[in-house]
């Protein structure tokens, strides 16, 4: 590309396209434009928003047409600067005498913004031309630095491994089975804080669903090879993992109760890896780079936070902590892109990351020692509430059972009643005595659902008592008995959709 000092010519509205053409056609493209003074300069905006119409460009000026054709903009080719293109946009300044103009295309495809590139001048002035020098550069280096970024594609294929093993299991493709979650490696507080440590990092590589990893997979390719090839593999390795323990420390602590799990921690810990990244060394990048990575990553940043704190199910826990634990983490673990600089400052910035991961891991570990008499109360709830579905079945499928066996004697019907008396109903007294023991505190979100539970196997035992009463005796069923198993029966299923809606409101935290 030719680099010349820009030389101010007219910048000329005209009214209509002349009909003799001023200049031997070269091309010709469908665009939407927009065309307004660069910031601090003069001269009047053309099109503020973008418009459809057309692109011309001839060996002597260029112009936009507007759909309607009744206004054009007519550009001499001398007054066109720095152009480039960016995926299906392209820019190039115009340098008038009443100041610089930035005009920005939208082409139909990339390939078609590459060929309208190819038709307008190469001129490019200093400070361009350096940028461009600038970011070519920049590539080559963080290319060399890390050619293949294993680390990024060994996270996602790990990720991906553990979803199909949960699947071929039975957890689920879409709406997985959240109690089966548990038993592979998820952030519940109940299990994590009774000695499950290895949670908190089970729980990184485990996702609810297949849109939950694919959003996650999603957003770690897009950014962890870029983090990746700053950082160093193994460093951006050291950096998702430790960003990903502290989003966990920090769920389990926020809400000890939620069944927590997901990649996102992590990623929010390679956001502020990289937002402190571009801040550190803005210097060594190409200053559109740096404005760019910038903008985007705390965009990217505030939008999830704001979805994450608008909607439920989003363990915000585990984003701020991932996104902190990254950010300070990043401080000590990023070093500058040139190889003698890294290897300056190479064993300082480990000595300092050891040092800090040490000093958040005991801090969080005195944190997670302290639980309240409330939180263990709490913690004990859940854990029965994970473990009530297999009991449940049992003790319903134990009553099946009981009701298809063939009786014809007497002898035979108070067997049944008996084995009722003594296999079945004993399982729903123990289940109402489990969560009768729980003393959950005035002000715990939980005490209507274990009050809802506790009507619930007050009407089942009840009702499988009365049951054992008509088996004994006999084809002849008591009026007045039946009613009564009927209407615990009704009250039983009322309390039963309860339960679900309750339960419902805690489910499972994805990030």
């Amino acid at each position: 590309m030719e680099q010349i000092e820009p030389v101010m010519a007219a910048f000329t509205s005209t009214p209509e396209l002349p009909d003799v053409a001023g200049g031997r056609p070269t091309g010709m493209s469908k665009v939407r434009f927009t065309a307004r003074p660069l910031r601090g300069q003069g001269g009047t905006v053309f099109r503020s928003m973008f418009r459809k119409g057309e692109f011309c460009v001839t060996d002597e000026d260029v112009r936009l047409i507007k759909s309607s054709r009744k206004l054009k903009l007519v550009i001499p080719r001398s007054q066109i600067f720095d152009a480039k293109t960016i995926r299906k946009y392209v820019y190039f300044d115009v340098h008038a005498p009443a100041g610089i103009q930035r005009v920005v295309l939208f082409a139909s495809s990339n390939g078609e913004a590459r060929k309208i590139l190819e038709w307008l001048p190469a001129q490019a002035t200093p400070a361009h031309e350096a940028e461009r020098t600038a970011l070519s550069s920049y590539s080559e280096r963080i290319l060399t630095l890390t050619p293949i970024t294993w680390v990024t594609y060994g996270l996602i294929a790990i990720n991906v491994l553990v979803y199909l093993a949960m699947c071929a299991s039975g957890v689920g493709v879409m709406a997985q089975n959240l109690p089966m979650t548990v038993k592979w490696g998820t952030n519940f507080g109940p299990e994590t804080l009774s000695g499950g440590w290895w949670r908190l990092v089970t729980s990184v590589f485990v996702h609810f669903g297949l849109m939950h990893l694919m959003l996650n997979m999603l957003a770690l390719y897009q950014i962890g090879r870029l983090a990746e090839r700053l950082y160093g593999s193994g460093r951006f390795l050291v950096l998702y993992l430790f960003a990903g323990v502290i989003g966990s420390i920090v769920s389990v602590l926020w809400h000890p109760t939620v069944n927590s799990a997901g990649a996102s921690g992590a990623i929010f810990g390679v956001f502020g890896g990289l937002l402190v990244f571009v801040l550190k060394f803005r210097q060594q990048l190409p200053a559109s780079i740096a404005v760019q990575q910038r903008t985007s990553i705390v965009i990217l940043i505030a939008y999830n936070l704001f979805y994450g704190f608008t909607h439920q199910g989003i363990d915000n826990g585990a984003h701020l902590g991932g996104l902190v634990g990254g950010a300070l983490l990043g401080l000590t673990l990023a070093m500058p892109l040139s190889e003698p600089a890294r290897a300056k400052v190479a064993l300082r910035n480990t000595v300092l990351s050891c040092a800090l991961a040490l000093a958040v891991f005991g801090a969080s570990a005195y944190l997670l020692a302290r639980a309240s008499e409330g939180t263990r109360e709490e913690l004990q709830f859940k854990k029965l509430v994970l473990a009530l579905d297999p009991a449940e079945q049992k003790a319903m499928s134990d009553m099946l059972a009981l009701m298809h066996l063939h009786v014809d004697t007497q002898s035979e019907r108070d067997a049944v009643a008996n084995r009722v008396m003594q296999e079945v109903v004993p399982q729903w007294e123990k289940l109402y005595a489990s969560f009768d023991n729980v003393h959950l505190s005035a002000n715990s979100p939980n005490t209507a659902l274990r009050a809802t539970l506790l009507r619930y196997f007050d009407d089942r035992r009840k009702m499988y008592r009365l049951a054992a009463i008509l088996a004994q005796r006999g084809p002849e069923p008591d009026a007045t008995v039946l009613a009564q198993i009927t209407a615990l029966k009704s009250d039983a299923l009322e309390q039963i959709a309860a339960i679900n809606r309750l339960a419902s409101t805690k489910a499972g935290g994805g990030r």
